[in-house]
């Protein structure tokens, strides 16, 4: 079987659909306290990331409050969290209403949780705001050296975008050699953040470069590795594949063929060994495509 996610049914036949909620929210005059419910836990556990010497039983009210106005959902919940750096809990109680209203008629979940990242936006500093853009150009968990390289995100920065859980750290993985920490955008985090750095054509296309840069030397130490453990370097960039189809699709349509010269070795490689013809052919037929000016105007 196969399991799919989206904001909407897709309408697949045969699909079974599961509706995903928020987490359990606080009920008034409920049998079971607002701090126990899973929602209020969630946001009392960021926010004391942040500020550890909150005490969640002397804002109960404002706390079921929250909960109740993010709709339980975990993103909603670790982005008002972030707010506890320069707000009270009373005051993030009451800011949610306030920029949820903002957006008119209800759009959803997601245009409410759009209208938080704004928010949230507005409070960032300039560095902030700029290392958060360009992070969105990663399509897969990234290093702290990534971040540094790509977006420029110094340690203080992405430590700041971590506390406003813009940016989530990852679990160590279970096994592998790369111990690095790791870290990931949420979907619509990545999104909002990439629509931010579309507003800069310049800006853009640099962290773009950086990006293709970034991988291209990865998938270099991946064909090195590649000679003495064949099956380790596959597995490298098996993983490297969501950042690599982002470089080459980048690459294509802006027409640099020498990032498609570099790494296309390696990769037809990687497609060959595991059977993925198809895809490497259509990787191939876009490059082709984008950079033949006759098949351009096609």
């Amino acid at each position: 079987g196969v399991v799919l996610t989206s904001r909407e049914p897709m309408g697949l036949p045969r699909a079974a659909l599961l509706r995903l909620s928020g987490l359990a929210l606080p009920v008034p005059d409920g049998v079971r306290p607002a701090l126990a419910t899973d929602a209020v836990r969630l946001f009392v556990r960021e926010a004391q990331r942040i500020r550890p010497g909150f005490d969640p039983r002397s804002a109960v009210a404002e706390l079921a409050a929250i909960a109740r106005s993010t709709g339980g959902l975990p993103l909603a919940l670790r982005i008002a969290a972030g707010w506890m750096r320069f707000l009270s809990c009373a005051d993030v109680a009451a800011a949610i209403p306030r920029e949820l209203a903002k957006q008119g008629p209800d759009d959803g979940d997601g245009a409410g949780l759009r209208a938080m990242l704004s928010y949230t936006w507005r409070h960032l500093t300039a560095a902030e705001q700029d290392a958060l853009a360009q992070l969105s150009v990663f399509g897969a968990p990234f290093s702290a050296q990534a971040a540094g390289d790509v977006a420029h995100a110094a340690l203080p920065v992405l430590g700041s975008l971590v506390d406003r859980c813009l940016v989530l750290p990852l679990p160590p993985p279970a096994s592998g050699d790369d111990d690095r920490q790791r870290f990931e955008l949420q979907a619509l985090v990545r999104q909002f953040a990439a629509g931010e750095l579309a507003r800069d054509w310049t800006r853009q296309q640099a962290a773009q470069a950086r990006h293709a840069d970034h991988v291209r030397h990865a998938l270099a130490r991946a064909d090195i590795l590649r000679r003495r453990e064949p099956g380790a370097a596959l597995a490298v960039i098996g993983r490297l594949l969501p950042e690599c189809r982002l470089a080459w699709t980048w690459a294509a349509d802006n027409a640099q063929p020498a990032f498609l010269a570099a790494t296309a070795p390696v990769l037809a490689s990687c497609f060959e060994v595991e059977g993925r013809y198809s895809e490497g052919v259509s990787w191939l037929a876009h490059a082709q495509r984008s950079l033949d000016p006759e098949r351009r105007a096609d």
